[in-house]
C-alpha cells in the first residue's frame, strides 16, 4: 500500500520575503538547528526532499504553499505570486510525477481568475486540486462571491483543501480579547506547539459548515477515482447543482 501525505508545505524565496516573512523571521529569531533547517527544507521540491520522504516511508506528497498563502494580498500581487508558486510545483510534478502532486494556490479575491487558474492547473498539469487558507481579508467561502471557484472545482471533480490561517482581527478580538497580548497571540497565532495557526481549525470548520448551509454540499472524496492523486479521504466543497 502506498503512503500519500497531504499536509505537506513548501515556500519560495519571494513568498518568504512577502506574505511568509513572519515565518522566516521566526525561524531566524529562534536560531537553532531545527529552525535554521526549516527554510531550506520548505524551499526544496527536489532530491533532498525526496530523500527525506524515502527515509520516512512516504511514497508521494501532495504539496501546497504554506500559510498564509496568497489570500491576504492585493489582487494583482495574489495573482502573480499564485502563478509563480504553482509554476514551481508544476515543475516538480513534471520532474518527479510519481513523487509529487499539488494543491494549487488561488487568488480567491479575484474569483473568475482563480477559477481559471484552478482549471489550467488541474487539466493541464495534473494538480490534485486547490488549497484555500481560511479567508480572503475576512470574507469566507460561504459568500456567493466565491461561487465561480466552487463551480470550477465541481466541474473538474477537484477537491478544495481548507487550511487554517490567522483569523481576521475582529475575530481575534471577539474570541481572545481580554487576555494579555501574549496570550491572545498564542491562541490566535502559531502557539501551543501547533503545526497550524490557531483560531483556525475551528474557524475553518465553521466556514465549511456555513458554506454547506448556504447552498453548497461537502463531499468526501474517498477513492482514487474521486481524487486521482490520493487514495485516502479528503474533503472538497462543491456548489450544489441546480435541481
Amino acid at each position: 500500500m502506498r503512503t500519500i501525505t497531504l499536509e505537506e508545505h513548501f515556500a519560495t524565496p519571494r513568498f518568504l520575503d512577502g506574505p511568509g516573512r513572519d515565518l522566516k523571521e521566526q525561524a531566524e529569531k529562534f536560531n537553532n538547528a531545527r529552525a535554521l533547517k526549516l527554510i531550506p527544507q520548505l524551499c526544496d521540491l527536489g532530491d533532498k526532499r525526496i530523500a527525506e520522504m524515502d527515509a520516512a516511508g512516504i511514497d508521494m506528497q501532495i504539496v501546497s504553499l504554506t500559510a498564509p498563502g496568497v489570500e491576504q494580498l492585493e489582487a494583482a500581487a495574489a495573482i502573480s505570486l499564485a502563478v509563480e508558486t504553482n509554476d514551481f510545483v508544476a515543475d516538480a510534478i513534471k520532474k518527479h510525477p510519481a513523487r509529487f502532486g499539488g494543491f494549487a494556490a488561488l487568488p480567491i479575491g479575484v474569483p473568475d481568475t482563480a477559477a481559471q487558474e484552478l482549471e489550467r492547473r488541474v487539466r493541464g498539469q495534473k494538480f490534485a486540486g486547490a488549497i484555500i487558507n481560511g479567508h480572503n481579508r475576512g470574507r469566507y467561502l460561504d459568500d456567493k462571491f466565491f461561487w465561480p471557484i466552487l463551480e470550477s472545482a465541481e466541474q473538474l471533480g477537484a477537491p478544495i483543501y481548507l487550511h487554517p490561517t490567522r483569523p481576521p482581527q475582529s475575530v481575534i478580538d471577539a474570541s481572545f480579547g481580554g487576555f494579555s497580548p501574549m496570550v491572545s497571540e498564542i491562541f490566535s497565532g502559531p502557539g501551543l506547539g501547533l503545526a497550524h495557526r490557531n483560531g483556525c481549525p475551528s474557524a475553518s470548520s465553521l466556514a465549511a459548515c456555513s458554506t454547506a448551509f448556504r447552498g453548497c454540499r461537502l463531499s468526501s472524496a474517498t477513492s482514487a477515482k474521486d481524487f486521482p492523486a490520493c487514495s485516502s479521504a479528503s474533503t472538497s466543497c462543491r456548489p450544489r447543482s441546480p435541481s
